[in-house]
């Protein structure tokens, strides 16, 4: 009974190992998501901004 109740604690604790690890992962994949999302967002913004500038540039050198 003994060595039944110790194999059954040993699984609880290896089935929570498994949990924590799969919920690092989905947070690390969350992370590396969010954060390429938010540099694309800010690449497309940085080259609306310089496309504007160097119109603004070209019109005033042109005159």
């Amino acid at each position: 009974m003994k060595k039944l109740f110790l194999l059954i604690k040993s699984q609880r604790g290896v089935m929570d190992s498994i949990l924590v690890t799969l919920l690092l992962v989905v947070i690390g994949a969350s992370l590396v998501i969010g954060l390429l999302t938010y540099f694309n967002e800010q690449k497309v913004s940085v080259q609306t901004k310089a496309s504007a500038v160097t119109q603004q540039v070209l019109n005033e050198a042109g005159q």
